[in-house]
C-alpha cells in the first residue's frame, strides 16, 4: 500500500485486547473502528502493533449464519442457524462485537426455515469444507449471506461453543434433544473415531 491519505470514511473491523488479527479464532467477537483518513498509516501501525500482517477485506452486508457440523462415520450439517441481534434477524451492516458476545446479547434462529434453498447450499458448502479440512467431532462453519442469497465463509471453528447459548444448543433444541447431551455426544464421537465403540 502507498502512503497516500484516503478521505473516504469506512468501518475497519479490527481485533482488540492484544489478540492477533490474522491467526486467531474470531469467536470472541470484533470491534468497530472508524477511520476517516490515513488508512494506509493506520493499517501499517496495526500490523506493527500485532507484529504480523493485517487482513483488510470488504464487509459483507446481510445475515450472519452458523452451520454446526457433526462428524461421525460421515458428515452431517442438519440446519443453518441464523444469528440475531436486538431481535433483528437481518443484521445488514451490523455484526457481533466483543461486548455483544461477552453479554450474550444475541440470539439464534432457524435460517433453514426462512430460506431453505440458501440454507441447503451453505450446509453443503460446510460439509465440503469440513471434509476437505478433515474436521472431526463438532465443528462450525460461519457465513455472511447477502440478501440475494450469496454466501461467504467468514470463519471455521474447529472447537465451537457447546454451551446453552450456542448454535449447537439451538440445533439440539430444534430436533427435540436435550442440550445436556452435547458433551456426551462429543465424547461418543471421539470414542467412535478411536474405535472404542
Amino acid at each position: 500500500m502507498g502512503t497516500s491519505a484516503k478521505r473516504k470514511e469506512f468501518n475497519l473491523v479490527a481485533l482488540r485486547h492484544g489478540q492477533r488479527p490474522k491467526f486467531i479464532d474470531l469467536a470472541g467477537g470484533l470491534a468497530k473502528v472508524t477511520i476517516t483518513n490515513y488508512v494506509d498509516l493506520r493499517v501499517r501501525r496495526l500490523s506493527e502493533e500485532f507484529r504480523q500482517p493485517i487482513t483488510v477485506q470488504s464487509f459483507i452486508s446481510g445475515w450472519e449464519v452458523e452451520v454446526p457440523v457433526i462428524a461421525s462415520k460421515r458428515l452431517y450439517a442438519p440446519m443453518a442457524v441464523g444469528i440475531s441481534k436486538h431481535a433483528k434477524q437481518l443484521l445488514g451492516r451490523d455484526f457481533l462485537t466483543y461486548d455483544d458476545v461477552k453479554r450474550d446479547d444475541y440470539g439464534f434462529w432457524n435460517f433453514s426455515e426462512m430460506n431453505p434453498s440458501t440454507a441447503e447450499q451453505i450446509c453443503k458448502i460446510a460439509i465440503k469444507l469440513s471434509d476437505c479440512l478433515s474436521l472431526t467431532g463438532f465443528s462450525r462453519i460461519d457465513f455472511r449471506v447477502t440478501t440475494d442469497g450469496v454466501p461467504f465463509v467468514t470463519d471455521i471453528s474447529t472447537s465451537p461453543h457447546i454451551t446453552e447459548h450456542s448454535s449447537f444448543a439451538c440445533l439440539f433444541k430444534f430436533y427435540g434433544l436435550d442440550t445436556k447431551d452435547l458433551l456426551p455426544t462429543l465424547i461418543a464421537l471421539a470414542c467412535e473415531r478411536e474405535g472404542w465403540i
